[in-house]
């Protein structure tokens, strides 16, 4: 988990070469594949802000990714303590995201009104 976010870095930077990129993709496809990485991608989501990781949007993109590929396939097979926990995880961040959105609407809106309706 800890070498996601240099791998994902490393795998995005233009200096990187076609033959890294493919090492690098054959890594993330292989954590991909693991069948508890939509819950390590669950955690890494589960506590944006708390560490140092969260800053790099590719990370969080990758556990998105990981997340929205791997659940669907397993969730006959998930325990069903897991599915609560993803349910309560994925609701908690839907919520988290949704508060930020509507605090951000204001600032944008209240800034924007003097430009759309000079007095």
């Amino acid at each position: 988990m800890e070498q996601l976010g240099p791998a994902l870095s490393e795998f995005y930077a233009p200096t990187t070469s076609n033959e890294r990129k493919q090492q690098l993709e054959q890594g993330l496809h292989a954590f991909q594949a693991q069948p508890n990485a939509h819950l390590t991608s669950l955690d890494i989501l589960a506590s944006i802000g708390q560490r140092r990781e969260q800053e790099n949007l590719f990370v969080l993109y990758f556990c998105g990714t990981t997340i929205e590929g791997g659940i669907p396939k397993r969730w006959n097979a998930i325990p069903k303590e897991e599915r609560l926990h993803v349910r309560k995880t994925l609701f908690q961040g839907k919520t988290m995201l949704w508060n930020k959105i509507l605090g951000i609407q204001p600032s944008c809106g209240g800034k924007d009104s003097s430009l759309c309706f000079p007095k």
